[in-house]
């Protein structure tokens, strides 16, 4: 694990930025020039055996090296993919700002344009990454910076992969019911904003992302998760961590949600439409991409 004043490659760690389950998030400053970049390491699972340790490295340094050949304006630049001390690491750009996350509460004058305005650039945004055959596999708000200027960047490439690639899902093809006990998941990413056909099939796929879209712009609008049942809209239950993974996978697997409207009264129909089809359980019944829901997202402003 690292700790703060360590070198990684170039960069000093100077304070932690963030951390996960699988990584930790660091501003990192070149010792030479003053540069600030955020440098976040890819954590080793305790306990793991010295082969599963060097596949799963290798395959974070596949992974983050693809995506980091993607360029955009709209998308946190990577700098550097390498290994420190076995764990795998990737430098990109430092932005000042807010998270997503952060602006979910906001309820003030002029807000739900904004944020509309915000999930139109996203989309965007997840529509050029897919046209350069990846997917991001992490859809959430807090992997979205909002600069002081206000412009929108996407963020933590460290779980995209090309879209023909292939993942294990937590559940078997052909289960089902959800493993008793199981609380620790082994596919990538965030479950509350996880597609249904990731706990299932063994594919990643573009749509995965539209659904996470669907589910981030519910929450950004709504003030909280679909997952969350309105009669459980306490105070409390608006925390996503005291949602347990198996109750939100369940209800993911099963619950229509109540349309966003219901919470978001001034948004137009045509808009609480675009994110219920992103929310469809079955990929089919959902846009077929990315491009379709921005087009969607433009009438509705329309």
């Amino acid at each position: 694990m690292p700790r703060i004043g360590e070198t990684i490659g170039r960069f000093v760690l100077e304070h932690e930025l963030g951390r996960g389950p699988m990584s930790e998030v660091y501003l990192g400053v070149e010792r030479a020039t003053g540069w600030k970049v955020a440098v976040k390491v890819f954590l080793i699972e305790p306990g793991s055996r010295p082969a599963d340790h060097a596949h799963w490295a290798h395959r974070m340094m596949r992974e983050a090296s693809a995506a980091a050949a993607f360029q955009s304006e709209s998308v946190v630049r990577v700098h550097e993919v390498a290994a420190h001390a076995g764990m795998p690491y990737l430098v990109r750009d430092f932005i000042e700002g807010k998270s997503l996350a952060e602006f979910v509460a906001d309820r003030d004058k002029g807000a739900a344009l904004r944020k509309v305005e915000w999930l139109r650039d996203l989309a965007r945004t997840l529509a050029a990454i897919h046209r350069a055959g990846l997917v991001h596999r992490d859809v959430k708000p807090s992997n979205v910076l909002i600069r002081r200027d206000g412009a929108l960047r996407l963020l933590d490439f460290g779980v995209a992969r090309r879209s023909v690639d292939r993942e294990a899902g937590l559940l078997g093809p052909t289960s089902d019911k959800l493993p008793s006990g199981t609380e620790r998941l082994r596919v990538v990413g965030t479950p509350a904003y996880m597609a249904p056909e990731r706990f299932s099939h063994q594919t990643t796929s573009p749509l995965a992302d539209q659904f996470g879209w669907g589910v981030l712009a519910y929450e950004l609008l709504a003030g909280h998760l679909p997952w969350v049942p309105p009669a459980d809209l306490r105070a409390d239950a608006r925390d996503t961590k005291r949602l347990r993974p198996i109750r939100m996978i369940e209800a993911i697997l099963t619950q229509t949600p109540a349309p966003v409207r219901t919470f978001a009264p001034k948004l137009t129909p045509a808009f609480d439409a675009v994110v219920a089809r992103t929310l469809a359980k079955a990929p089919a019944d959902r846009f077929s991409s990315m491009d379709d829901v921005l087009r969607a997202i433009e009438g509705a402003l329309r």
